[in-house]
């Protein structure tokens, strides 16, 4: 097989890119053989570069041609088996980022004199050299199979167009990432663009929330943390816009990607909504080009970045986003399935092989005694690290040296004492170094795993440790990054974070104090909310050292900032475990972090910690605006946790209408509305409503304006259905004109809901859009309600093998009342015709009764589903009994007002005709109207008017428009059992076609009984 490079178009890095594929041609067919059973199975290659005759300007056949052409057939020739040769211009034109090793000279034939010879041994840095370590780097050796599963699983995602998720799992110093350089080695050099991104989690008590993503987006926008906010501003837009689809959507992701880097306040909205905007920005970026994530020490990131990952991979089945986590084992004590989804796959590096180890020691260091490198590889124990800090011990002491390129031994190492712990090595390595050098190792290791020089003088007051860091990146303690494209440009690092812990474990307690104190103060003068959580760890830290009350207050302030912080990212498990460290500290916790903890608690679905901390924050309010917060919050928790009856007292006790210009009793009044109207409170609900309504128009504050609005709409639609409509119409309008996904959300679901008075039917695009909106915002319980909603319509239009699957997608967090596994058993009934659906969902429904007394709304859907159950099941009394006995919440009523109906047809009674009629809410809607005509045909068909049947037929066309054809089928089936007229008789044979067609079994059996049940008593007659 021949290939050319340059032959239309030349590029600079024509010739590494030919080493880099030929590199790659001979490692896949190894694989080949080794997948084939054929172990033997080699390719081998040789890479010439030079001058050649190419195509119509060069020749006249329209070949390649030339000597370099022959002189590379016969150099590949001589190279062994799963080799790759190239002559001395290829190398010189690569070896900035290919490692090589000197083949020798050789005769081939045609050349009058030796041609040197290479052999190109692996991949060191990105292309140009970019990247590449000056320090030892050792071969990659012992993870080509782990290499080869990532290259795949890259190349899968961009096949599929799928996010996948790659867990990789190991202890310190066994190789993550080694592995993930090796994979962006790879990356560079394919001829496809990829979108590359790397962050990590740093080791700050409970995490900083989003840093990881934050350190993604600097790279991406070339935003530097020193930059000013008007200059990260401008390139945070100048980045949304390039991938937005629209300027609103350029507006939305700006204002979340400027809150994550804390440039401006966070967007109003829960954490569903920021979610959706980083989630929407890497899939708008992927719809692009296939993008990549390193997330480098995820055991030290905050629950809220995993639930993130986990969001963005089960929501991006059609963007090729390819997620790659580096973490320790403690990491799967918190999430025991991370990296097991169907998405996802997960590696656990184990220690390498002793043969593995001596390649790794004698492939970083030339001429290395057999015998030092057997005690390399004996104390390593298998751990790449160990063997990589003996040999740089080993440079400090002067046995190794560089000499060219490459390290060689330069003395004898048969004295050498080798500690039998990295930790006695890098102790033993540090110690060898001048007091003041360790000094600043000292200091650094409490700044952080990567810094920069300005924090450290800053910190330490020590104007000459510029020097010493020039000393320490000479001797691989710490890198300086100074890629252009890397989010942590210009910081130093450490090379391993265990030499900082190593460093940070030597102070004594009363140094870290001190150090802790003084840089925790020093970032506290930056007033960034960014590094709130940062502040809050020193102050801790110091206090875990031993320093005194001041440090206490300092800590107390700090968790403040640091739980708003996390709150402004809805980082909730963060926010919670602040808000417990507060409530663990001596002294009293501030009551702003209580009620964070609370509602964090809350949306965590924390219940007894969500009441603890809100009910604790209310005992420590010591003025007005703290006791109206306080009350405020325990209402969210209470509302969060069902408890909707118990909710409005808390705020009736603090309510004062005279005072709505206050922000504070402003924004009470609109939690105050929204917790009647849960509480079936509707009347009064709107006028709190209303007056909220004013005041927000009165102080131009928009998102009060559309959350009053929202709640408004809702409240007046339960006895005003087209206030209702159009309030929820105008709240989804602000809501998209303000930027509040959420609320559109919310608005959308009102809706919907509001609708319902109309007919389902009639609301199938708003329901839709929903949909759209709630899997945008990646609301769980929205999204769930959406597609349970869209079920429903399904269902209506007698596709239930569709709405059965439609109901598998609904989430688990919306099985709060059991809704959707409820219309599941209705219908499996409708499917399989088997009343022990019928027969389990009452008893489902019946015991769930119990455990949401104080929900309205969820008793009456659990009567609702009751009485519809046994009508199917044939049970008319038990049906008409629960039907008739359910008290109206201001939902849209569909089988409490149906069920009574048909009752009173199938058993032609007068009586309950009347009651039933009755029971009707006298509504504006068209839905409604349906049931008020089907009560008035049933009426005359009771009295024997002639023209009865056909009222009755007309009904159920009308029923069949507002809310489906299963609704008029249902009717007309009913009215097959009672009559014998020829319309009637045949529009019954129409709905048994009509069944039989859908797969309704269920219905067959119910209606087939009753009608052969009708024909017997007119035979007996």
């Amino acid at each position: 097989m021949l290939a050319f490079w340059g032959t239309s178009v030349a590029r600079e890095d024509d010739a590494e890119r030919a080493v880099r594929a030929a590199l790659d041609l001979v490692d896949g067919v190894q694989r080949l053989g080794e997948e084939l059973g054929i172990p033997d199975l080699r390719a081998r290659a040789g890479v010439l570069t030079g001058e050649t005759s190419v195509g119509s300007g060069g020749n006249t056949t329209g070949l390649v041609i030339g000597d370099i052409v022959n002189t590379a057939s016969r150099l590949q020739s001589i190279a062994e088996p799963g080799t790759v040769f190239v002559g001395d211009a290829t190398r010189r034109l690569t070896e900035a980022s290919i490692h090589f090793e000197d083949a020798g000279t050789h005769e081939l034939k045609g050349k009058a004199a030796p041609v040197q010879v290479f052999r190109a041994v692996r991949v060191t840095a990105q292309r140009g050299g970019r990247g590449r370590q000056d320090g030892i780097e050792p071969p990659f050796v012992g993870r080509a199979t782990d290499l080869r599963m990532l290259q795949d699983q890259l190349h899968e995602t961009t096949r599929t167009r799928r996010a996948r998720l790659v867990s990789i799992i190991a202890e310190a110093g066994h190789g993550k990432s080694r592995l993930a350089q090796e994979l962006k080695h790879y990356v560079d050099g394919l001829a496809e663009t990829y979108l590359w991104h790397e962050g990590r989690s740093p080791a700050y008590g409970d995490g900083v929330s989003f840093w990881a993503i934050g350190e993604m987006v600097r790279q991406r926008a070339g935003v530097a943390e020193t930059d000013p906010p008007l200059v990260a501003r401008t390139a945070l837009r100048e980045l949304a816009h390039e991938f937005a689809t629209d300027d609103e959507e350029t507006t939305w992701l700006t204002g979340y990607l400027s809150g994550l880097l804390g440039i401006d306040e966070m967007p109003a909205g829960d954490r569903s909504e920021l979610f959706a905007a980083l989630r929407t920005f890497f899939q708008r970026m992927a719809a692009r080009a296939p993008v990549v994530l390193i997330f480098e020490d995820l055991h030290w990131a905050d629950d809220g970045l995993i639930e993130f990952l986990d969001d963005l991979v089960s929501r991006s089945d059609r963007h090729p986003i390819a997620v790659v986590t580096l973490a320790r084992p403690e990491l799967l004590e918190r999430h025991p399935e991370w990296g097991h989804s169907s998405a996802g796959s997960s590696v656990r590096l184990t220690p390498l092989g002793e043969g593995d180890m001596h390649d790794l020691v004698t492939g970083a260091v030339d001429r290395l005694d057999p015998s030092a490198a057997s005690l390399i590889v004996s104390a390593s124990a298998g751990v790449p690290l160990y063997a990589v800090e003996f040999l740089r011990t080993l440079v400090a002491e002067g046995s190794v040296a560089r000499v060219g390129d490459r390290f060689q031994q330069t003395s004898p190492i048969t004295d050498l004492s080798l500690p039998d712990s990295l930790h006695a090595i890098i102790a033993a390595r540090l110690d060898r170094f001048p007091t003041h050098i360790q000094r600043v190792v000292q200091d650094a290791s409490v700044l952080g795993q990567s810094f920069t020089e300005d924090w450290l003088i800053r910190t330490s007051g020590n104007d000459r440790a510029g020097e010493a860091l020039s000393a320490l990146v000479t001797s691989e303690v710490l890198r300086f990054d100074d890629d252009p494209r890397s989010p942590e440009r210009g910081q130093y690092q450490f090379v391993q974070p265990t030499i900082r812990e190593v460093a940070y474990g030597r102070l004594p307690k009363a140094e870290r104090a001190e150090r802790h104190l003084a840089i925790a103060e020093q970032f506290s003068q930056l007033e960034d909310p960014e590094f709130a959580a940062v502040v809050a760890d020193h102050y801790l830290r110091a206090l875990e050292a031993g320093a005194g009350d001041e440090a206490l207050e300092a800590a107390h302030r700090s968790l403040v900032a640091a739980a708003q912080r996390a709150a402004d990212l809805h980082a909730h498990a963060q926010v919670l475990g602040l808000a417990r460290r507060a409530l663990d500290l001596p002294g009293e916790p501030n009551q702003s972090i209580l009620l964070l903890g609370a509602e964090a608690a809350a949306d965590l679905a924390d219940g007894e910690g969500a009441m603890t901390l809100a009910h604790a924050a209310v005992e420590r309010a010591v003025d007005e605006q703290q006791r109206l917060h306080g009350a405020r919050t325990l209402t969210r928790v209470l509302l969060a946790t069902g408890q909707y009856g118990a909710a409005p007292a808390v705020l009736e006790a603090h309510w004062d209408p005279s005072r709505l210009d206050e922000p504070a009793m402003a924004w009470m009044g609109a939690e105050f509305a929204r917790a009647l109207m849960l509480a079936n409170e509707h009347p009064r609900g709107a006028g709190i409503a209303e007056q909220v309504l004013s005041a927000a128009e009165r102080s131009g504050d928009m998102a009060l304006v559309t959350d009053a609005i929202n709640t408004l709409g809702t409240t007046r639609g339960s006895a005003s259905l087209y206030q209702g409509v159009a309030l929820t119409a105008e709240a989804m309008s602000l809501a998209a004109r303000f930027g509040s996904l959420s609320a559109q959300t919310r608005a959308l679901n009102n809706g919907v809901v509001t609708g319902w008075w109309n007919g389902r039917i009639s609301t199938e695009e708003d329901t839709i859009r929903f949909a759209d909106r709630a899997a945008l915002l990646g609301s769980q319980v929205f999204f769930g309600r959406s597609v349970y909603f869209i079920a429903l319509i399904e269902r209506d239009r007698g596709r239930f093998q569709e709405a059965l699957e439609m109901l598998a997608r609904v989430p688990d967090s919306f099985q709060s009342r059991d809704e959707a596994e409820l219309e599941r058993l209705l219908l499996m009934w409708a499917l399989d015709g088997n009343d022990a659906h019928l027969a389990e969902l009452v008893a489902v429904a019946d015991a769930r009764q119990s455990e949401i007394a104080d929900d309205f709304q969820g008793l009456f859907l659990m009567k609702e589903f009751m009485a519809k159950s046994h009508f199917l099941a044939g049970d008319l009394e038990q049906a008409v009994e629960i039907a008739l006995g359910i008290d109206f919440f201001g939902l849209p009523p569909e089988h409490v007002v149906e069920v009574p109906l048909l009752a009173t047809l199938e058993l032609r009674d007068t009586e309950l005709l009347g009651r039933a009629r009755n029971h009707l809410p006298v509504r504006a809607g068209t839905r409604m109207r349906s049931f008020d005509a089907v009560g008035e045909a049933i009426g005359r068909l009771l009295a024997d008017d002639p023209a009865g049947p056909q009222a009755v037929l007309d009904a159920a066309r009308l029923r069949a428009e507002c809310d489906g054809p299963l609704a008029g089928h249902v009717l007309t089936a009913t009215l097959g059992t009672v009559s014998d007229h020829p319309a009637v008789q045949e529009a019954a044979t129409e709905t048994e076609r009509w069944f039989r067609e859908t797969g309704g079994v269920g219905y067959l059996h119910r209606f087939a009984q009753a009608w052969r049940q009708r024909d017997r008593e007119a035979d007996a007659g």
